[in-house]
């Protein structure tokens, strides 16, 4: 076998490789796009792979509900470390840098803004319990 011969043999095992798949139905395509996002599979080619070979993956389902519950709640806690971030502010400068007056009238926004933290405290309190009522009727 010459040097030309092993380069096509080569090229022929490469194109083997190679396979092209047409799913002319459209509900057909509709449902392998919609298993391949929730199969958590890294690429096409790992989806497929696992469906021809038959290999276990994991199927991810999204309840959007819960989406939503764990949007508010980041933004909730995003709020909160923002009012802890300013509480320390307040106390810090009110130790080195403020008469008894300033020092008094700071101390008034850090007990809104502690105020306003317990609340949303509560708040997250309910919607988890809320939530866990929720999951538990639904199981």
């Amino acid at each position: 076998m010459n040097s030309k011969q092993r380069g096509m043999d080569h090229l022929r095992t490469k194109r083997w490789d190679v396979w092209n798949v047409r799913l002319p139905n459209t509900k057909d395509q509709l449902q392998v796009i919609e298993r391949y996002r929730r199969s958590g599979a890294s690429t096409k080619s790992d989806f497929l792979r696992s469906c021809i070979l038959k290999e276990d993956f994991k199927v991810i389902h999204i309840d959007h509900e819960r989406v939503k519950i764990v949007e508010e709640l980041s933004r909730i806690n995003g709020n909160m470390r923002k009012i802890g971030v300013l509480i320390n502010q307040i106390t810090r400068s009110i130790n080195k840098y403020h008469s008894i007056k300033v020092a008094h009238a700071l101390l008034e926004k850090v007990n809104k803004w502690q105020e306003i933290l317990e609340e949303q405290q509560s708040y997250i309190l309910e919607i988890m319990e809320a939530e866990r009522k929720r999951y538990q009727m639904k199981g």
